[in-house]
C-alpha cells in the first residue's frame, strides 16, 4: 500500500511539473534589456545576432565594450583628441596594415557602426 501510495504521488507530481518544464523559454522577461536573451539557465546574455546600434544603446557605450575586450588583443578604438580616434589593434598585424585607416572621427565611427546623434 506505501509503495502505490508513493508511486501515486509521483505520478502526481510528475503530471503537475511536466507542462511548466515543456513550456518554450520566452526571451521577453521582465529585467532582460533589449538586445539581450535568456539562456536556459536563466544567464542573461547578449544577442550578437542583432546590429550594434541595437545592441549598445550609444558609440560610447560600444567604444567602451571593445576597449573592455581589449585584453583579448580585440581591436579597439582610442581617443586621441576630442572627437577623433585611432584604431588599436593590439598584437594584431596585418599584411596591408600600412594602407589600413587609423584615424577615424567621431562621426565616422557613428556611420560605420549604424549609431546617429
Amino acid at each position: 500500500m506505501k509503495i502505490a501510495l508513493g508511486v501515486a504521488a509521483f505520478i502526481l507530481q510528475a503530471m503537475v511539473l511536466a507542462p511548466a518544464s515543456a513550456a518554450p523559454p520566452s526571451d521577453a522577461r521582465p529585467g532582460v534589456a533589449e538586445g539581450q536573451i535568456t539562456t536556459h539557465t536563466g544567464k542573461t546574455v547578449s544577442d550578437n545576432r542583432l546590429p550594434i546600434n541595437r545592441r549598445f544603446p550609444n558609440l560610447d557605450a560600444y567604444l567602451a565594450h571593445l576597449e573592455k575586450g581589449s585584453h583579448m588583443d580585440g581591436a579597439w578604438y582610442r581617443e586621441v583628441r576630442p572627437g577623433v580616434y585611432e584604431l588599436q589593434t593590439g598584437n594584431l598585424r596585418l599584411l596591408d596594415g600600412a594602407k589600413r585607416k587609423r584615424i577615424f572621427t567621431r562621426q565616422e565611427l557613428e556611420e560605420k557602426f549604424g549609431f546617429s546623434r
